[in-house]
């Protein structure tokens, strides 16, 4: 009994560090990506606009180094589940990411920070819609509670993005109101927040479906973002652009690749997380209840390591 306790703090005390790491990976990840998205380089303070290339080069990365991480671990490399599948979370991602980066154009940074707290709302909804799931009474209430707090907050002060409208819509763009700057930036962040949350859900069917390593997983749904966001930056003429932009700014790919490399970090954090939590349930003598049911359904949710998101 007391080495079972000894070894049940030990695990708490490994998730309370991966919390802590996770928490300062994403605060470094924020500042780069405002940094990245608002803040213009060189002499003339040009502004980045290709946020589907921070897309596909993040998603890069995390095939690299994901394949490493499974190649450590012993791991397979081929999916673990028909590979078709994977692009439905990877859509998601890629329309909600993508959003997310363009909505800093037009809204504070902030108020991004604090619609993501909103997420609960359409997780809950696409898990009603998709696997049919049952939430307490509690869960509607403090869903409801955080969505009119994040309301209250946009509609009682100046949410606009320091970046000039000008410099978000183009050179020689005609001035467009306050107003209209504004709502096309909470446009964006709403369709960021339905798809993100649709991205958590399917992600956790796969889970329940198939037996197989939260690492492998983001290797392949990380493949099809990047097939998809390269795509769209092929058919939109954009892939040109966005190099040429980053060799007369190198600074910027130094971000965009620093921002990739917190990115990994923080989703193998919560890969250990998971993996953590699920090793302490499997030793624990207690009998499961609806409560603990109700828990391991929101912590597969963590299993979702896209920030940026």
């Amino acid at each position: 009994m007391a080495i079972s306790s000894y070894s049940g703090r030990k695990s708490t005390a490994r998730i309370g560090v991966y919390f802590v790491a996770i928490t300062a990976c994403f605060t470094v990840y924020s500042l780069i990506q405002e940094r990245l998205m608002t803040v213009g380089f060189g002499a003339e303070k040009e502004v980045f606009k290709f946020s589907a290339f921070v897309v596909f080069l993040n998603r890069v990365v995390t095939i690299v180094t994901s394949a490493v991480v499974l190649s450590v671990l012993d791991r397979n490399l081929a999916p673990e589940a028909p590979f078709y599948l994977f692009a439905v979370p990877s859509l998601a991602n890629v329309i909600g990411s993508v959003s997310q980066y363009e909505a800093l154009k037009y809204v504070s940074f902030p108020v991004q920070a604090l619609a993501k707290c909103a997420k609960s709302a359409p997780v809950m909804m696409w898990s009603w819609i998709t696997n049919a799931r049952v939430y307490y009474y509690k869960d509607y209430l403090s869903a409801g509670l955080v969505t009119l707090g994040c309301t209250m907050f946009v509609l009682t002060g100046d949410i606009s993005s320091p970046t000039l409208a000008n410099a978000a819509m183009g050179d020689g763009a005609a001035p467009i109101s306050q107003v209209a700057f504004t709502t096309f930036g909470l446009v964006l962040l709403s369709v960021f927040i339905v798809f993100d949350g649709l991205t958590s859900t399917v992600q956790d069917k796969l889970f329940q479906s198939f037996e197989m390593h939260s690492v492998n997983q983001l290797l392949h749904v990380s493949c099809w973002s990047a097939l998809l966001s390269g795509a769209y930056l092929m058919f939109t003429g954009q892939l040109i652009p966005a190099l040429e932009f980053v060799a007369r700014h190198p600074d910027s790919l130094q971000l965009m690749l620093l921002q990739s490399i917190v990115s990994v970090t923080i989703q193998l954090f919560i890969s250990f997380t998971i993996k953590e939590v699920r090793s302490e349930s499997s030793v624990s003598p207690r009998s499961p209840s609806p409560k603990d049911s109700h828990a391991r359904f929101s912590s597969s949710h963590s299993r979702r390591a896209w920030c940026a998101k």
